[in-house]
C-alpha cells in the first residue's frame, strides 16, 4: 500500500504484525537471530524487502527480511497481520 509523498512520488503505508511463532533473521553474514513470539512490529515495504522494526528492553530493533521470507512467515502463521 502506497501514498503519495509531497513530491508526488508513491511512499509505502507502515502496517503492524504480531510474532505468532519465532521468526528469524540474519544480521549480515552472522548467526540467526530469533524475534520472539508476542512481539509486535512494524513493517515498511522496501524495493526488494520488508523492513521490521520494534522496541526490545527499551532500545529500537531493525530487521530486514526479503519478500519472499517475509511471505512464507505470514503464509506459516508465524506473523499474524493486525
Amino acid at each position: 500500500m502506497t501514498q503519495p509523498t509531497p513530491t508526488g512520488d508513491a511512499e509505502p503505508t507502515p502496517f503492524h504484525v504480531r510474532v505468532v511463532s519465532d521468526v528469524q533473521h540474519r544480521i549480515g553474514d552472522g548467526a540467526l537471530e530469533t524475534i520472539a513470539a508476542g512481539q509486535d512490529l512494524e513493517v515498511t515495504e522496501a524495493i526488494a524487502s520488508m523492513v521490521l522494526s520494534w522496541k526490545e528492553d527499551g532500545q529500537g530493533q531493525t530487521a530486514i527480511l526479503a519478500k519472499n521470507e517475509f511471505q512464507h512467515y505470514l503464509e506459516t502463521g508465524a506473523l499474524q497481520v493486525l
